[in-house]
C-alpha cells in the first residue's frame, strides 16, 4: 500500500488512503503533518474531529489522489534591498520639507546629537512594516551585526520609528541617505533619538 506519495511546498499527496484507519489513527497521520484541510476521493465520510493544529474539514472530489493541504501561514521573507539610487532620487531635500503642510511637519527639526540610534516619524503604518524599514537599512550593517528596528503601530507614537545601528557613523550616513525619502507618499522624517540623560546628583 502506497500511502505517502509525496511533499511539496504545503500540499503532502498521498495515495490510496486507507479508509480503514480508525479516528483516533487518522487525527494521528494527519497531525503529525499539521494538516488542517483534506481533500479525498473516498465516497464515505470521513469524520475528522475538530483537534490538533487546527479545523480538520473533509472535502470530497473525484480526484485519484488525496492532497493535504497545510495552511498555516508562512513565514515572510524578507524583502529586497531599495537601492540606494532609488532613495535618493525620491527624497525631498530640506528646503522642500519645509514647505509641506505649511512648514509645520519640519519646522522644529533638528538632526540632534549623534548616536548609534535614529529616530524616524510622519510613516503610514498601514503599508509599511519592519520587512520595509529593514529593505531600507540593512544595507548599514556590519559583518555579524544587526540592524533593530522597534516600529509604533498604535497609541501617540504610531507612525514612529527607532532604528539603532553598529556605530555612529554607520547611523550618520543612514540620516544624510534617507531624511526626505517618500515611502508610500509621505517624506521619512529622520533624526538621532534622544537618549536619556541621568539626572543631576545634588
Amino acid at each position: 500500500m502506497n500511502v505517502f506519495s509525496g511533499y511539496s511546498s504545503n500540499i503532502l499527496t498521498i495515495k490510496n488512503f486507507p479508509l480503514l484507519f480508525n479516528d483516533n489513527d487518522r487525527r494521528e497521520f494527519l497531525e503529525h503533518f499539521g494538516v488542517v484541510r483534506i481533500e479525498a476521493n473516498n465516497s464515505v465520510p470521513m469524520d475528522i474531529p475538530m483537534q490538533g493544529f487546527g479545523r480538520l474539514e473533509a472535502i470530497h472530489s473525484t480526484i485519484t489522489n488525496t492532497n493535504i493541504v497545510n495552511q498555516d501561514k508562512k513565514q515572510l521573507q524578507p524583502l529586497r534591498l531599495i537601492p540606494l539610487e532609488e532613495i535618493r532620487t525620491h527624497r525631498l531635500n530640506e528646503d522642500q520639507l519645509r514647505l509641506i503642510d505649511n512648514g509645520r511637519l519640519y519646522r522644529n527639526y533638528e538632526r540632534g546629537q549623534t548616536s548609534q540610534r535614529l529616530y524616524i516619524k510622519n510613516l503610514e503604518v498601514k503599508y509599511v512594516d519592519e520587512r520595509l524599514l529593514h529593505a531600507i537599512y540593512d544595507r548599514y550593517k556590519q559583518d555579524s551585526s544587526e540592524i533593530e528596528i522597534i516600529l509604533m503601530r498604535e497609541g501617540k507614537m504610531k507612525g514612529q520609528a527607532f532604528v539603532t545601528f553598529p556605530n555612529e557613523a554607520m547611523a550618520l550616513q543612514a540620516l544624510n541617505d534617507t531624511n526626505g525619502f517618500i515611502l508610500h507618499e509621505k517624506p521619512m522624517i529622520v533624526q538621532f533619538a534622544r537618549t536619556a540623560k541621568p539626572k543631576d546628583i545634588v
